[in-house]
């Protein structure tokens, strides 16, 4: 899910994620794709 929504991937998909904690703004480039809000 990182690779989606980061946004040298230019990915089609990243408006899915935007529910995610963190996703938009790591869309936005404004942070790292590591901050994504998921649970392991």
């Amino acid at each position: 899910m990182q690779r989606t929504v980061t946004p040298a991937t230019k990915s089609p998909y990243t408006n899915l994620f935007s529910s995610i904690v963190n996703a938009p703004a790591i869309a936005d480039g404004k942070m790292a794709p590591t901050e994504l809000g998921l649970r392991r």
